[in-house]
Formats: C-alpha cells, structure tokens, sequence
C-alpha cells in the first residue's frame, strides 16, 4: 500500500493542491506575513481560528451572529475549556470593558446577522 506522500504532495487535492499553494503564497505576500492559509468554506476557517484559543483563554464574540458561528462558540468551544462572552459589539464602551487580559480572540460580524447591526471596527493605535 502506497503512503500518503508516495506520490508527491499533490496526490489529493484535500491534502495539498498547487493552485490552493500558489493562492496562499501570493496572499501572504501581499499582507506581509509569514503565512495565509485557505479553506474550502467560511466555517472551516472559522473552526480553525477559534481553536488557536487555548484553555481558560477566552474569546470576546458578538451577540448576534451567523447560526454556524453560533453553535461553535456556544457547544463546540466552551467544551475546550475556553471561555466564550457575548456582548454587543456595536457598544464599544462594552467591548472595551470586556476585553481582558485572558482575551486573545475578538469575534465579530459587521453587519451583525440577522439584525444588521453595524459594529465600528477602526482600528486605533496606542503607542
């Protein structure tokens, strides 16, 4: 039986494909980073980014969000041992006072779904 890498990198497409490759490269390129990494659907993306969190980290999410994103902040994260606060993030006086030293994730949407809400996300540089 062949391994999985006996016929290069490329022999299934879930597993490494040239075109997703070149895609990737040319995005972190263009950010400056070290990486960009592409995924076959939204909530692929998401799942990912939401397990970088670690245990009693916590993420700072919006109250009213996509119901896929929904469900992974509210059964499948917690499970984790990461500790997932809603809030309005429109009401920046609450985000900044929800933002704590544990918090190493902020999840939102802009527009909100269902309620398009818009959520100001400016980013403002503290020296």
């Amino acid at each position: 039986m062949p391994s999985a890498t006996e016929n290069g990198p490329y022999d299934y497409t879930r597993s490494g494909n040239p075109t997703r490759d070149v895609l990737e490269s040319l995005l972190a390129k263009l950010d400056k980073a070290d990486r960009a990494f592409c995924f076959t659907s939204g909530m692929a993306a998401l799942a990912a980014v939401a397990h970088l969190v670690g245990t009693g980290e916590e993420i700072v999410a919006g109250d009213d969000m996509y119901g896929g994103s929904d469900r992974l902040l509210s059964q499948v994260i917690p499970k984790t041992g990461v500790v997932v606060k809603r809030i309005n993030t429109s009401d920046l006086d609450e985000v900044a006072s929800t933002i704590g030293p544990w918090t190493k994730l902020l999840w939102l949407e802009s527009p909100t779904n269902p309620r398009q809400q818009i959520s100001d996300i400016r980013v403002r540089h503290v020296n």
